[in-house]
C-alpha cells in the first residue's frame, strides 16, 4: 500500500507556513500469475503422490485442482488455499492428468499446465515357499512368485534371518556343501516404491 500526502507552503511577509491537508491510501494489486507448473510424477498403490504449483499475486489466492475425466476437465479434486495437492493411499484409478486453476479476489484467473500421474501396483507375494529335504551335493532351489509392478523389484534371500543373497532374481539356488546350510530360508521382497513383503519360512533338512 502507498500513502500520498497533500501539502503546500504559504509565503506572507517573511512568514512561511507548512500545512498538511489530507492523505490518501492507494492499494497496489498484483494479478495472480503462475511461476512454476506441476510436474509429472509416479506413485505406488497404497502410498501417496503430490503435485505443486507456485504463484505470485495479491492474496488471498485460491487453488482448484482438477483431474481430466473422459477427455474433459470436470472432476474437481480439491479447492483450497494450498498450492500442494497430496493424494493419499493411491489406487490405480488415480492415474491420469491433473492441473490447477488459481484465482484471486479481483477476478483474475490462470490455469497451469497439466501433469500426469502414473500409478504402479505395489508388489505382493503370491506363493508359499515349500520345505525341502536334500543330500550333500544336491542342488536346492527356492523360488518366490509375486504380483504387481516388478519395476525396480529386489529380492533379499535369508538363511536363519541373515541375508545371504540380494538380487533382482526371484530364484535362489545353490549346491549343498555342508550341514551348516540346513535351517530356515525366507525372502523379503522390496518393490520400486519401497514397500516390503516378507515370505513364509521354509525349512531345509540335510
Amino acid at each position: 500500500k502507498i500513502f500520498i500526502f497533500t501539502s503546500f507552503l504559504i509565503f506572507s511577509d517573511n512568514i512561511s507556513l507548512f500545512a498538511e491537508v489530507d492523505s490518501e491510501e492507494i492499494e497496489i494489486r498484483i494479478p495472480v500469475s503462475i511461476k512454476s507448473h506441476p510436474e509429472s510424477t509416479e506413485g505406488w498403490t497404497g502410498k501417496s503422490a503430490s503435485f505443486a504449483v507456485t504463484v505470485t499475486g495479491t492474496p488471498p489466492i485460491r487453488y482448484q485442482w482438477q483431474k481430466k475425466e473422459h477427455g474433459k476437465w470436470e472432476s474437481i479434486i480439491c479447492s483450497s488455499q494450498s498450492r500442494i495437492l497430496k493424494i493419499s493411499k493411491l489406487e490405480k484409478e488415480d492415474a491420469g492428468e491433473y492441473h490447477c486453476i488459481v484465482s484471486d479476489n479481483f477476478g483474475n484467473k490462470k490455469t497451469s499446465n497439466s501433469a500426469k500421474l502414473l500409478v504402479r501396483e505395489s508388489v505382493t507375494i503370491s506363493n508359499t515357499l515349500g520345505d525341502q529335504e536334500k543330500w550333500i551335493g544336491e542342488k536346492v532351489t527356492f523360488k518366490i512368485e509375486t504380483q504387481g509392478d516388478k519395476n525396480g523389484i529386489r529380492y533379499s534371500w535369508k538363511h536363519k534371518n541373515l541375508v545371504v543373497k540380494d538380487s533382482d532374481k526371484d530364484e535362489y539356488a545353490f549346491i549343498i556343501t555342508g550341514m551348516d546350510q540346513a535351517g530356515e530360508y525366507s525372502c523379503e521382497v522390496t518393490d520400486g516404491g519401497g514397500s516390503k513383503q516378507q515370505s513364509n519360512k521354509a525349512v531345509l533338512k540335510i
